[in-house]
This record gives C-alpha cells, sequence and structure tokens, in this order.
C-alpha cells in the first residue's frame, strides 16, 4: 500500500511539472479529447499511415496543422464550427465544386475542338469598328437577306392592310406602305406569315385579327355577288327591280328608295357609304324627299345590309327550285290602298 501511495504522489508531482512548464511557456497543454476526431485525426501515427490522403484531406477542411502536436486552443474551435455545419451545407458545397469541375471540363473541351483564337484587338478590329472580316461579311450576308428597309411602322401598316384587302392583295397592300412596291410586298409577306409563328409573341393574336378582316372581306364579296344576279335579272333595274320584303319592310323607306340604294351601291362598289349619300342628295328623284335625303352614311349601310339579307333569301329559294309565294297584303293595309285607289 505505501509503495502505492508512492507512486500516485510522484505521477500527481509530474503532471503539476508539466503544467507549470505550459504556463511558463505561454502554451496551451496537449490534451486527450475523449472521443475520435473526424477522419481519424485523433489516431496515432499508425492509424495516420492507414488513413492516408483522407487524414489530410480532413485536416485541411478544420484548417488544422497535422504536422504540430494539437493543442486544445487550436483543436476545439474548428471542431465546434465544422459540427455547426449541417448536412445541406456539406453537400451543397460538394455540388458547387462538382459542377464548377464539370463547367471548366466543358469550356477547356470546346475550346480545344474549336481551336481558333479569339482576337479581342488588332488592326483588323480596328480598321472595322470592333468586327472582323469573316464577322463583317457574315453581317453583311444576313441584312441582305433579311429586311433592312422595313421599320415598325411599316410593319404596323403592313398588319392593317392584310386585314383590310387580305393576305394577297398585294398590290392593294403596297399601295398603303407607299414606299415599297408589290414585289417587295410579296417577299416581306412570304417571310411574315411563314416565320411569324416562331418569331412574333403575339402571333395569335395577330392572326385572330387578320382573320376577322378576311371574313368580313368575304362577307361583302358575297353581298355584292348577290346584289348582282338581282340585279341583272332585269333589263332597266334602276325601274323595274322589286323586293319581296315579305313582313320586313318597315315604314320608314319606300321601295324607290331601296332600289336606289341597291343600284347605286352596285354601280359604286360595297363601303362607299359617303358617296351614295352624294348621289341621293343631287339625284332628281329625290329633289323633295327630305328623310331619304337626311339619312347618314352608317343608316345607309344597315340598310343597304337588309335589302341584301332578302335578296339572299330570295334567292336561296329560287336555287331550291321552288318560288316564294307573296304575302297577301293585311285586311287593314288593303282597305286603306282601296280607299285612296278610290280617291
Amino acid at each position: 500500500k505505501k509503495k502505492k501511495k508512492s507512486k500516485k504522489k510522484e505521477e500527481r508531482s509530474d503532471s503539476s511539472g508539466d503544467d507549470d512548464e505550459f504556463q511558463d511557456s505561454g502554451q496551451a497543454p496537449v490534451v486527450d479529447m475523449g472521443y475520435d476526431m473526424p477522419g481519424g485525426l485523433d489516431s496515432d501515427d499508425e492509424g495516420h499511415d492507414k488513413q492516408g490522403l483522407g487524414m489530410d484531406e480532413e485536416a485541411s477542411r478544420l484548417n488544422i496543422d497535422i504536422s504540430k502536436p494539437l493543442k486544445a486552443d487550436e483543436v476545439l474551435p474548428s471542431i465546434k464550427q465544422y459540427e455547426r455545419k449541417s448536412r445541406y451545407e456539406i453537400e451543397e458545397e460538394d455540388r458547387k465544386r462538382k459542377k464548377k469541375e464539370k463547367k471548366d471540363k466543358e469550356d477547356k473541351k470546346e475550346g480545344e475542338e474549336e481551336g481558333e483564337k479569339i482576337v479581342l484587338d488588332g488592326e483588323e478590329i480596328d480598321g472595322n469598328e470592333g468586327w472582323t472580316n469573316a464577322e463583317l461579311a457574315e453581317k453583311d450576308e444576313l441584312l441582305a437577306e433579311g429586311f433592312s428597309s422595313w421599320n415598325k411602322k411599316d410593319f404596323s401598316t403592313f398588319k392593317s392592310a392584310c386585314e383590310r384587302h387580305g393576305r394577297n392583295a398585294f398590290d392593294s397592300i403596297a399601295q398603303e406602305l407607299e414606299s415599297k412596291s408589290a414585289e417587295d410586298v410579296k417577299r416581306y409577306s412570304e417571310a411574315f406569315w411563314s416565320l411569324g409563328p416562331a418569331r412574333l409573341g403575339n402571333w395569335d393574336a395577330i392572326e385572330k385579327q387578320i382573320e376577322k378582316g378576311e371574313s368580313k372581306i368575304q362577307k361583302r364579296q358575297e353581298f355584292m355577288n348577290a346584289v348582282k344576279r338581282k340585279v341583272e335579272k332585269y333589263a332597266n333595274p334602276w325601274q323595274q327591280l322589286k323586293f319581296q320584303y315579305g313582313n320586313a319592310k318597315g315604314k320608314a323607306f319606300t321601295e324607290e328608295e331601296d332600289r336606289f340604294i341597291v343600284c347605286m351601291t352596285h354601280q359604286l362598289g360595297y363601303g362607299r357609304w359617303e358617296e351614295l349619300k352624294y348621289e341621293i342628295r343631287r339625284s332628281w328623284n329625290f329633289r323633295f324627299d327630305w328623310f331619304i335625303k337626311s339619312r347618314t352614311p352608317k343608316e345607309l349601310e344597315a340598310r343597304f345590309k337588309q335589302l341584301v339579307r332578302l335578296i339572299e333569301k330570295e334567292l336561296e329559294t329560287e336555287d331550291a327550285g321552288g318560288k316564294r309565294k307573296p304575302t297577301a297584303p293585311a285586311p287593314a293595309a288593303a282597305a286603306s290602298a282601296s280607299k285612296k285607289a278610290r280617291k
């Protein structure tokens, strides 16, 4: 027992002497952490040889110099900082590093495949205002293939003209553009309809607008074809043309006024309502008819459309192989007509 007690006293005196030495030198003592360091940093020399490069990587990640004895004031902050990092942050760093390495490899591979040196300065660049001769030639070629003389205003006018006249009315569209010929408009139209769906973000709205205008043009053409068939039935339509009103005659317009509206519109063309109003005002047939002379162009257009619908119904009946039976006048209307005849 006495021997054991004496050994313990000696060990205590040795440890206290070591502490005094460290205190005198101002350095922190080397401590046993009580658990394994990440990657075996806590192992002995034999373990260090077994771990190899993995141990070096862990030490570099923790910013620890393993060539010197590890001290508590150096190791503990690094370990705490490492443990505070979540698993996601570590994986994110690895992912970014791998992504950067992959990008560097791809850039290096592309550079090797191209095998061309990019010229950033020199007489060629200075003389062509920042372009190489090859780039300048390519630029001129692309401008020749494109439409450098067309601007945004021309583009808007082209869309509106297609809506009013139809996509294939190149002469009418060229008249609205003024500075462009029919051949220029045709070439531009081919590129517009072939490349528009892929290059214009609002292509659906543009196409819908033009198709709506073309449907109106088609409807107008159908109106004029019906009027032409009706007028050509009579030798003198200005006096002989008649309408099968049925119950849709109305009280405002007379048959003579309707006849003049249809015949004059057939002569002038659809849509020229201002000219139709002028012809009505200068006609001697209506010199005392204030009602027809005071009608606006919109009212004349609406009346013409009503008459065309009557004509279309009449032509449909004829095409079906039957004739429309004239409707008998109402009793009150027949009585008033007979009284007028007597007077």
